[in-house]
């Protein structure tokens, strides 16, 4: 056996390792060199993205274009790979450009899995336009994302409120002359069955993440046909595909959007847009972190979390990693898809 962890195989002559290695054709040294680090199952697409968790030496897209330390990790532990989610999304991490120039809105920007997705985006060159009801977290973000370089326009409104929705739409075109992508993440939590939940509850969250949602994608596509075209990514939820307890208003409202995210991809196609879904899985955003100050909400998140197969809730940044995929031109032979982001839960 040679040094360094190379391996013969298939009655490869043995060789000093230098001349073995010579001999070979790039796509057999790239094996090898994939075998002796531990990596022989892993794809050419995620050889090159570097985004590894499984149990081998950990390489992300920051160590490998910085040198930085090498961390080793191992599935099956959940909060070690909820670490290393969150170590991978390291502000300081420049991105690869992928919206370079591109005009983005995001609603519900101020928290969660919208702040993520803006501080993300803001990383890959992205032309921010940010939304929110919460004014003083969006001009807090706001300020932050500036700091740092990226091109900023805030616009304080509800999503439900037409006005306020064509107002978003409008902010990205009038600062930034065109609208190429919307995050249409805005949306309210409640958790309630059906004897507790009053029609006033139901009212809420349809108007928020039903109307909401229908208004923005509305005015963005109306947008996106004068300029040619672009790219929506609505947010669902594994409750806005599958049944769950517990979400009798909350879990309608997201197969609102998993259903307008089919019909807008199919009826906009052929003039260029782009729509599709990002489905997650319960994640650890500000509201969830709340929930143990509600009644029941603690054994809520416990009985939650074994559900999902990994063993852990998820991150925001790492839904927010699955809509800038789907937002981007890596995506563009995609539409009408609904991306589970779920540790597993719905392939149980």
């Amino acid at each position: 056996m040679p040094k360094s962890g190379f391996r013969y195989s298939n009655g490869d002559q043995k060789k000093g390792t230098k001349e073995f290695f010579k001999s070979l054709k790039p796509s057999r040294k790239l094996q090898h060199i994939k075998r002796g680090l531990g990596l022989s199952r892993l794809s050419p697409s995620a050889w090159f993205e570097g985004n590894l968790s499984f149990s081998c030496t950990q390489l992300t897209p920051a160590t490998m274009a910085t040198g930085g330390v090498v961390r080793h990790t191992s599935v099956g532990d959940g909060e070690r790979s909820r670490r290393v989610a969150v170590e991978n999304a390291d502000q300081t991490t420049q991105g690869l450009g992928r919206m370079q120039e591109k005009s983005v809105v995001i609603t519900g920007a101020a928290k969660g899995i919208g702040r993520a997705s803006a501080e993300l985006f803001a990383r890959e060159g992205a032309r921010l336009v940010i939304t929110d009801v919460d004014e003083a977290g969006l001009g807090e973000l706001s300020e932050r994302l500036g700091s740092s370089g990226a091109e900023v326009e805030t616009v304080v409104g509800d999503v439900s409120v037409a006005e306020d929705a064509k107002k978003m739409i409008a902010a990205a075109v009038e600062r930034f002359g065109r609208i190429d992508v919307l995050i249409a993440n805005a949306g309210v939590i409640p958790l309630n069955n059906i004897v507790e939940a009053t029609p006033e509850d139901w009212e809420y969250v349809m108007a928020v993440d039903g109307r909401g949602m229908f208004l923005c994608c509305k005015y963005a596509v109306e947008a996106m046909l004068e300029f040619g075209g672009g790219s929506i990514v609505c947010l669902s939820s594994i409750s806005g595909l599958a049944g769950q307890k517990q979400q009798c208003t909350y879990g309608p409202a997201k197969f609102v959007a998993s259903g307008i995210t089919k019909h807008l991809a199919v009826e906009w196609a052929d003039r260029g847009i782009r729509v599709n879904a990002v489905a997650p899985g319960t994640i650890r955003t500000e509201r969830v972190r709340r929930l143990p100050e509600e009644p029941g909400g603690t054994e809520y998140l416990e009985a939650i979390e074994q559900m999902h197969p990994v063993g852990r809730l998820g991150e925001p940044e790492e839904v927010a990693k699955a809509i800038l995929f789907l937002a981007s031109d890596e995506a563009s032979f995609i539409t009408g898809a609904i991306l589970p982001v779920d540790g597993g839960y719905l392939a149980q």
